[in-house]
């Protein structure tokens, strides 16, 4: 009897690492599968359902060969592998979320002096917005995007009267003269960072393809908005939405 128990264990173990291991090496095989060959196979011949016929072959192999020999623990390796599988994808997402949930600063914190620039970093265009902030009052405005590498702010000052005659600013008074601020303009220029003012990032991270940042889980999937405050080259968090 103890020695059927043992042959069972060793059975289960067997098979479960042989799926293991199996698996993988097809995910690293498809991971490393240009997008297009993928989309192709999804509307091309059904003659490409063969090689993921074959992908699955060593998954179904394994219980049939059990089922055949009365090997039964060939049968219970991979639905055990499945479970504990699951079970630690569950507690690594309750993680996640835990943590996310401590990084959230839902209600706004009050900023401690006022100060000159708003500074702007996303992936979405924010030019009308600014406009309308450089004409209705004394405020800077930096612009910069995200998802382009390490690249500059580009620095808004607001202008008028013959400063918005020169050439480098001309096309920026238009701008100014399409939202209704006739007269106004922009004067711009680059800046490698700032050290005070007003910061609003929006961080848009899918952990399925790149690693994150390193205060996100590692499979974050989705937004962050930030506004934070800087004071002397110092960050603070005013507000944070996950």
């Amino acid at each position: 009897m103890l020695r059927r128990l043992l042959l069972l264990l060793l059975d289960v173990v067997l098979s479960a690492g042989i799926v293991f291991l199996v698996s993988l090496a097809e995910a690293a095989l498809f991971a490393s599968l240009p997008n297009s060959l993928v989309f192709v196979a999804m509307f091309a011949s059904p003659l490409l359902l063969i090689p993921l016929g074959l992908a699955c072959a060593p998954f179904l192999a394994i219980p049939l060969y059990g089922l055949v020999k009365g090997r039964y623990g060939f049968l219970l390796g991979p639905i055990v592998l499945a479970g504990a599988i699951y079970l630690h994808s569950s507690w690594r997402v309750q993680q996640d979320e835990a943590a996310l949930v401590e990084m959230a600063v839902p209600r706004q914190q009050p900023d401690k002096q006022n100060h000159a620039l708003l500074a702007i970093e996303s992936s979405k265009s924010y030019e009308d917005a600014s406009i309308r902030v450089l004409a209705t009052s004394v405020h800077e405005v930096a612009l910069k995007s995200t998802g382009y590498g390490r690249i500059d702010w580009t620095l808004y000052r607001p202008a008028d009267g013959a400063a918005c005659l020169a050439p480098e600013n001309a096309v920026r008074a238009l701008d100014f003269l399409r939202l209704g601020y006739p007269g106004k303009c922009a004067t711009k220029s680059s800046v490698v960072d700032f050290d005070d003012g007003l910061f609003l990032s929006e961080r848009n991270h899918d952990g399925r393809y790149w690693l994150a940042a390193d205060d996100l889980p590692i499979r974050f999937h989705g937004y962050v908005y930030e506004l934070l405050e800087r004071n002397s080259g110092h960050s603070r968090v005013l507000a944070r939405r996950i």
